[in-house]
């Protein structure tokens, strides 16, 4: 079976374009959902932290440990408490944590959009199209 020019690049069009909405409504808003537990923990743990120190930090953490419902958020927080020991400056961690998961999430957010335009702007393309072929018939 041969497809004509116009066929193939009418599929390759479609393939695109669903993957840009699955990326953008599923892949991205997952993403965006992970990341955003991570910034809620390293901010909240910040904060702890620049308020009472070490003490409020492990505070606010056996705080998370013991009361959080959230299965990502208790996992990096088990994660964080494994390697606070090891952490010589937790204030530059916390901060550059909470930084990279804001520009994560704005990235994203982002490339969500452009998805989001693309598909926008072909089916006002497809609209279009079809109605020059109509008023050329």
């Amino acid at each position: 079976m041969k497809f004509s020019k116009t066929t193939k690049i009418r599929i390759a069009i479609a393939v695109l374009l669903f993957f840009l909405f699955i990326f953008a409504n599923f892949y991205a808003v997952r993403v965006i959902g992970r990341y955003g537990a991570e910034l809620y923990l390293y901010d909240k743990l910040l904060v702890a932290y620049q308020f009472a120190g070490m003490d409020g930090l492990k505070a606010e953490l056996k705080n998370v440990l013991s009361q959080d419902k959230m299965p990502h958020e208790l996992a990096v927080a088990k994660d964080f408490q494994k390697n606070l020991e090891k952490t010589k400056n937790p204030d530059k961690f916390l901060k550059n944590a909470v930084a990279d998961r804001k520009n994560k999430i704005n990235f994203l957010i982002n490339l969500r959009n452009i998805a989001f335009g693309f598909i926008l702007i072909a089916l006002l393309l497809r609209i279009l199209i079809n109605r020059c072929s109509k008023s050329g018939e």
